[in-house]
């Protein structure tokens, strides 16, 4: 590579970083990332143990020990810093953006086409939902792995294919792929395309080479089945015929291309149609008769490079295209996060092929070009630096999704979910409302109403709002849990014992159950039984900060204020309950008799902002 490329590269990744450097402030969502980071146990060590667990997991449906270690890493790194997480994901698109280009470089010999391909992979607004969502480290990870094999299959001069080290590199890197997501099966067949691109003879040695990827995707493949079948069936799926699931197999075809080219109204949910009319089906059959005649055509010019990237396009985005329901939504824009290298290929393809032909018109048609597709390069990162906004908190996630779609229940879902967090509780059942209006079975919707009902202190609406879902889905946990705090706010609380004992049968190593099992014997004056349950939870989540605030608390009502302080000693460690962390541990020295560590402590927890009788610090500072 000459100095110039080198630097036309460099200037690429610098534009790029420009493009997604405001998503470093952005904090996490609830979409996912719960389940990925802040609520994740399987991240929080680095230990041998930590490691088998994680090797030995399923996690939201998916398989992908090597993308949840890496989120691990950087919980070491970082903590829960969000800031941290999409550091990391805007740090791997950047080198996923050089392997495309190396690898286009390398399968076409040609700088130009190589440059173009790269920048549009990088700044496309379509990658942002990859890029932005700390939960799709899995998307930019495989891609990483995924196109490093590619590289590493593309470099040997060899006109027959791959062989000596270079094979093994590129078996071990098609598996740290599969490991980090199982969409990336489709890698065997991108390597024949790939020979076809390079003219290498079809021979039976170069079809025997692909036999251990082929065995590596079929075995990710059932894996994949199994942790599919593991997370159990969605309720609210849509159901479709075969027929309509393969036509709209093909419009999603059309709908992926349309917003590679015109990024518009772009969402991160696109909801299937609540109904299909006559009009529906023949837009549908037309938008099948069109991908089918351009696939035609595509073929049927034989030009090497148009077949590899449509091909590229076709064989990484045909197992998301819906036909098999994986979701609630009919197209997502992480899928095309891979895929699209195709298309920009074409498009890369067919600006150099167009300005080098001076025959069309000279060197005032290649201005015309050039300064064309600066705009819609300028356009397009403009846009992904907006989209990134979009990410920016679960509020304005879900508001953009409303803003396109307000007929989404799981969009008032999720943002109601953020006002309950935030104590904006008129704001969440407003949402709430919202979504079960539209669907007034939505079991998730109505256990989470049942809690802001609770809070608002509407106990009969809390408890009406969990038996329905309850009645409905005997296995349901989250509505027992509900269920029983609101059965013990009322004191109810042999039924509300009977609850948590229920969630606790659903999900014996879920430590939160434990410490609310453990409120309950505490507020029935069941010391040792509500210590011995925040202790299986500190067990089952060493890192469970709450379980240790709520056990010192305990143990001062039962006496044990030796006891109390080292639990607060760690609960302090606690943003949210730092201030009444420093307060009880204040009247734990005080009883001990320590005053001035008493009073250190009472100054603290008024600092961070809980209110502190001033005679009682006037009490601390005279002794």
């Amino acid at each position: 590579m000459s100095r110039r490329a080198w630097l036309w590269l460099f200037a690429v990744l610098v534009f790029v970083s420009l493009c997604f450097v405001n998503a470093i402030g952005n904090g996490f969502t609830n979409w996912d990332d719960p389940l990925y980071v802040t609520d994740n146990d399987l991240i929080r060590g680095l230990s041998a143990s930590h490691i088998k667990a994680i090797s030995s997991s399923f996690l939201v449906g998916n398989y992908h020990p090597l993308t949840v270690l890496s989120l691990a890493l950087d919980y070491r790194l970082f903590g829960l810093s969000s800031s941290g997480f999409h550091f990391t994901n805007i740090l791997i698109h950047i080198a996923n953006t050089a392997l495309v280009y190396g690898v286009v470089r390398l399968l076409c010999r040609n700088h130009q086409i190589a440059i173009l391909t790269a920048l549009l992979f990088g700044i496309h607004p379509m990658h942002v939902e990859s890029i932005s969502w700390i939960s799709e480290r899995k998307d930019v990870l495989y891609v990483f792995f995924y196109l490093s094999a590619l590289a590493v299959y593309l470099l040997p001069s060899q006109a027959h294919g791959i062989r000596g080290k270079y094979y093994v590199a590129s078996i071990l890197l098609f598996l740290c792929a599969l490991l980090s997501k199982g969409q990336a099966v489709t890698l065997p067949v991108v390597f024949l395309l790939v020979d076809y691109a390079k003219q290498r003879p079809m021979s039976s040695r170069l079809l025997l080479e692909k036999g251990p990827f082929l065995a590596l995707s079929l075995l990710f493949g059932v894996i994949a089945v199994v942790a599919q079948k593991n997370t159990g069936a969605i309720p609210d799926m849509p159901t479709f015929s075969l027929v309509e699931r393969c036509l709209f197999a093909f419009c999603n075809v059309l709908l992926y291309v349309a917003k590679l080219v015109a990024p518009l109204k772009l969402s991160a949910f696109y909801p299937y149609p609540e109904k299909l009319s006559w009009q529906v089906y023949c837009a549908l059959c037309v938008a099948g008769l069109i991908v089918l005649t351009v696939c035609w055509r595509i073929v049927r010019s034989a030009n090497r490079f148009l077949i590899f990237g449509s091909g590229f396009f076709v064989i990484n985005i045909m197992l998301l295209l819906q036909v098999l329901p994986v979701g609630v939504s009919m197209i997502a824009e992480r899928y095309t996060y891979l895929s699209s290298l195709g298309l920009f290929f074409l498009v890369a393809y067919g600006v150099v092929h167009i300005s080098n032909r001076t025959s069309l018109g000279g060197s005032s048609l290649r201005l015309c070009l050039i300064g064309g597709f600066a705009a819609y390069a300028a356009w397009l990162s403009y846009t992904t630096v907006q989209r990134n906004k979009v990410w920016q908190s679960s509020e304005s996630l879900w508001s953009d999704v409303l803003l396109q779609f307000p007929r989404v229940p799981v969009a008032y879902l999720n943002r109601g979910s953020y006002y309950q967090i935030e104590g904006q509780l008129d704001k969440a059942l407003a949402d709430f409302n919202v979504g079960l209006a539209l669907n007034p079975d939505h079991y998730d919707i109505l256990t989470n109403r049942c809690d802001v009902f609770r809070l608002l202190g509407e106990y009969d609406r809390s408890l009406d709002d969990c038996s329905r879902v309850i009645e409905k889905m005997q296995d349901h946990t989250v509505a027992y849990t509900n269920r029983g705090i609101t059965y013990s706010m009322i004191g109810r609380i042999d039924e509300a014992m009977a609850d948590f004992e229920r969630a606790i049968a659903l999900e014996p190593n879920n430590p939160k159950l434990y410490s609310n099992r453990g409120n309950l014997y505490d507020m029935s004056g069941m010391f040792d039984a509500a210590i011995e349950d925040y202790s299986h939870a500190i067990s089952l989540r060493p890192d469970y900060l709450t379980a240790y605030f709520n056990r010192a608390k305990t143990k001062i009502r039962k006496g044990d204020l030796a006891g109390a302080i080292p639990d607060f000693d760690v609960s302090i460690k606690s943003p949210e309950l730092a201030a009444d962390s420093y307060f009880y541990r204040s009247q734990a020295h005080k009883i001990t008799g320590n005053y001035s560590q008493a009073l250190s402590d009472a100054e603290s927890a008024q600092r961070l902002g809980r209110r502190v009788d001033s005679q009682y610090l006037k009490h601390l500072a005279g002794r």
